[in-house]
């Protein structure tokens, strides 16, 4: 694979992230559970896009479905996270919030091959909603990274302008060798287990690279 060292559009030319023109991800997420959502920001952050969260947008005297859309409506992509929200016998039930928000993102066609779903183990999403999903658990949220660069790389919301620190992969290499790793489990030449052991090691890379060794 050919690495373009050819600086994205959304660099400025001191190399200098340049905001506006950087694409915008939604966060559909539960104001209750912050960790996972403020994980998913920090890596969307690092991928050269920008998170955004509707509460953290101003009202501009909306109503929270006008403020919630219209933020939604701003963005290049959406990412819904289903964190527990209430129990219903020995399943949990996502917010709302989060399940309307997953619902607009079904129903419209302009989003369309531009949303995913990470959801934490446990959750149960509804019949109507047969989306393909991530699980991850309030012990390990590194799978949510895994979707996010996978997803965004799939949609070209971010391109390998640079290189991870201590690892001879660059994102966009990364992300193609996650989804051929993914494609063989799916099809049976490798099991789970081969999978997981074949990408932990630069998968962690990434992500303290993503995190700056946090």
């Amino acid at each position: 694979m050919v690495i373009s060292t050819t600086p994205p559009s959304w660099l400025g030319t001191a190399g200098e992230l340049t905001l506006m023109a950087r694409p915008r991800v939604f966060i559909s997420h539960c104001a209750d559970h912050d960790r996972p959502t403020q994980f998913a920001a920090r890596i969307i952050a690092s991928l050269g896009c920008v998170p955004v969260i509707a509460e953290d947008q101003p009202s501009l005297a909306r109503t929270v479905p006008a403020l919630v859309q219209g933020t939604m409506d701003s963005c290049a992509a959406v990412m819904i996270i289903a964190t527990r929200d209430a129990r219903r016998g020995t399943d949990w039930e996502a917010s709302s919030s989060v399940v309307a928000e997953l619902t607009t993102a079904q129903s419209d066609p302009r989003w369309k091959g531009r949303y995913f779903v990470v959801k934490e183990k446990g959750v149960v999403l509804s019949p109507l909603n047969p989306i393909a999903y991530r699980t991850f658990t309030a012990r390990d949220v590194s799978p949510i990274a895994e979707a996010i660069l996978l997803e965004l790389s799939a949609m070209q919301l971010f391109s390998n302008y640079y290189a991870m620190s201590g690892s001879e992969y660059g994102l966009a290499e990364l992300a193609d060798v996650l989804a051929a790793l993914r494609d063989l489990q799916e099809r049976g030449v490798l099991q789970r287990e081969q999978v997981a052991r074949a990408i932990k090691d630069q998968f962690d890379k990434m992500i303290d690279s993503a995190l700056g060794g946090n």
